[in-house]
Parts: structure tokens; C-alpha cells; sequence
């Protein structure tokens, strides 16, 4: 068998309004993986279905391909420090979620500024990595994480934040915060 199918497909996909960087990889005479661009989240309804042509050299055999599986993709989401407010305990983040809003498969990112908050429960963490954070340290305190949000510049400082946000009531109330790259 042939899986002449295959670029044909990829054509089909990238040529999709906000569809870019499908690449299909032939895995064996009968399996084709497509990989969509990282980052793009869910394209359109989550679904991509797409006919296949292929056939045996003889050509006398029926279709080969009849199924197609495929994953939906993950919107891409970034948490950048914006400012803080250590004597009410809350800082602002920039959340920037990139991902297909609509039917069309465009891909867009959507920013929303938010408030979280935080007390002496919860678990802190700096990373030296970035620029702006002077140490990397893990298990940092309360009074740690806030002297280094004052040093911060702020959202023009490109400080990015990963964030465990738990205050359900079915959860443990403790949340964790790790400031820098």
C-alpha cells in the first residue's frame, strides 16, 4: 500500500483558515499521524476528519483508510507577574490563553487580568532563572515571596509566573506560587 493520501491531507489541513504547521508522518503502510503547531489550542469543534484514497498497488482493493483518530490540541496559556499588594495579599497576573475562540480555527489569544490572593498557608517559590528573580529558591516564605514582588518591574519586567490556584472547598486551600521562569 501507498499512502499517497498523506500530503494531500496535509495540503487539505494547513489551507484551513488559522490552521498552520500540520505536518503528517507516515508511521506504516496504513497509520499516518498528523501533528498540528504547538500552542495552537482545540481547532474549531476538536474534530478533523479527512478521507483517504489509498489503495494497494493493485488497485482492486477497497479503501485502506477508514477510520481517522485524532486529539484535540491544548490551548497555550501564560501567567506573567503584573504587581502585587503585600498588606492585602494579593498580586495581579496577565493569563494570555491562546487558543481557537471560534468555528473558523483561528487561533487567538485572549488576556484577562487577575486577582489572586494569598496567605501564610499557602507555598512559595522563586526561580533565579529569570532575570528579575535575585535566587532561586523553593519553600520560600511569605515575607521572602513579597520582598522579591517589590523588587519586581512590574508586567514590563516579563516575570513569568506558574500558579496551582486551590481555594474549592473540596480542596486542600493550599495553593502554590512560583514566580520566575
Amino acid at each position: 500500500a501507498t499512502n499517497c493520501g498523506v500530503p494531500a491531507i496535509v495540503t487539505a489541513l494547513n489551507a484551513a483558515t488559522g490552521i498552520q504547521g500540520v505536518a503528517g508522518v507516515v508511521t506504516n503502510a496504513t497509520t499516518s499521524t498528523f501533528t498540528f503547531a504547538a500552542g495552537t489550542g482545540v481547532i474549531g469543534t476538536g474534530t478533523v476528519s479527512a478521507v483517504s484514497t489509498m489503495t494497494d498497488a493493485s488497485d482492486t482493493d477497497p479503501t485502506e483508510a477508514t477510520d481517522v483518530t485524532t486529539t484535540p490540541g491544548v490551548d497555550a496559556v501564560t501567567v506573567m507577574y503584573v504587581e502585587d499588594d503585600p498588606t492585602n495579599n494579593y498580586f495581579i497576573a496577565n493569563v494570555t490563553t491562546t487558543g481557537d475562540t471560534g468555528t473558523d480555527g483561528a487561533s487567538v489569544a485572549e488576556q484577562r487580568y487577575v486577582k489572586f490572593l494569598y496567605d501564610s498557608a499557602d507555598t512559595f517559590q522563586l526561580d533565579g532563572a529569570d532575570n528579575e528573580i535575585a535566587a532561586s529558591l523553593v519553600g520560600a516564605s511569605e515575607t521572602e515571596w513579597e520582598t522579591e514582588g517589590a523588587s519586581l518591574t512590574g508586567e514590563a519586567g516579563a516575570t513569568p509566573m506558574t500558579i496551582n490556584y486551590r481555594t474549592g472547598a473540596l480542596t486542600t486551600g493550599i495553593s502554590h506560587f512560583l514566580v520566575g521562569s
